[in-house]
C-alpha cells in the first residue's frame, strides 16, 4: 500500500506535469498495480496470515494467563482461610 502511494506521489508532483505526462502516469500506474494484482495480491494474503497467527497466538497467551491467575486466586483464598483458622 505504501508503495503504491509513493509511486501515485512520485507522478503527481513532477514540475510541469501536462495532459500526455499524467495520462501515461496513470496508465503505467493502472498496469503496474491493476493488472498485476495476482503478484501483489500475494502479500495482502501473508499479511492476513500473520495477523490470524498472532491474533491465535494472543488469544492462546490470554487464556493461559486467565489459568493462572485462577490457580493463584484459589490459592491465595485458601492461604487466607488457613491463616484466619490458625489465629482463631
Amino acid at each position: 500500500m505504501k508503495r503504491q502511494k509513493d509511486d501515485l506521489q512520485q507522478m503527481l508532483f513532477k514540475n510541469n506535469l501536462s495532459y500526455k505526462e499524467l495520462k501515461k502516469g496513470v496508465v503505467r500506474l493502472y498496469r503496474t498495480w491493476v493488472l498485476d494484482e495476482r503478484v501483489h495480491d500475494t502479500g495482502t494474503t501473508d499479511i492476513y496470515q500473520i495477523y490470524n497467527q498472532q491474533r491465535t497466538q494472543i488469544e492462546n497467551n490470554v487464556k493461559t494467563l486467565q489459568e493462572k491467575l485462577r490457580k493463584e486466586t484459589v490459592k491465595h483464598t485458601q492461604e487466607n482461610q488457613r491463616i484466619l483458622k490458625e489465629n482463631v
